[in-house]
């Protein structure tokens, strides 16, 4: 939830009515900020990029090994034999051609599920923003609606105090206001 609320914040300051009217003309600004600032963003890339090095090092050869035998002839007290052994293990070549295909279909999973990641985090900023959008009209809107009803009851009143008006109507536009 803590992606969401970032998101939200951001949009919040970018998209309020003086900084949108100062910094960003377009919704598509405030996403590439965001798709260039988010941490949640930076982190998923990050993992992402380790895996894929994981993935990719499991396909080499294992550690060869290194043994040291120091064997003492029994015949004679003066000879003595020395053994040192190094081995490698290792596949048949067509296995490690297999397991590069099958990281190749890894990586692009990785890749398809981090860039699944990215429109999903992009996809609930635009959300936001239209949703800040919206309200900063309805706002607006409401605002005039409000002058409006204030316009009527000055007029109202006086119109009252002049008698060309009953309470009725002023009653109705105090409920209006």
């Amino acid at each position: 939830m803590k992606p969401l609320y970032n998101i939200f914040i951001i949009a919040c300051l970018l998209l309020s009515p003086e900084g949108m009217r100062a910094q960003f003309a377009t919704i598509d600004e405030v996403l590439l900020l965001i798709k260039s600032n988010n941490k949640e963003l930076r982190k998923n890339a990050a993992l992402a990029d380790a895996q894929k090095a994981q993935i990719s090092s499991e396909n080499n050869l294992p550690d060869p090994s290194l043994s040291y035998a120091h064997l003492w002839n029994g015949r004679e007290k003066k000879e003595s034999i020395s053994e040192l052994v190094i081995s490698q293990s290792f596949d048949f070549p067509t296995v490690y051609a297999t397991r590069h295909r099958m990281n190749r279909f890894k990586h692009n999973e990785l890749d398809a599920d981090k860039e699944n990641f990215r429109q999903q985090l992009l996809l609930q900023a635009k959300e936001i923003c239209f949703d800040l959008l919206m309200l900063q009209q309805q706002q607006a809107l409401l605002e005039e609606r409000l002058r409006q009803a204030n316009v009527l009851d000055t007029m109202y009143r006086r119109r009252l105090e002049m008698g060309d008006t009953g309470i009725l109507e002023v009653n109705k536009v105090r409920l209006e206001l």
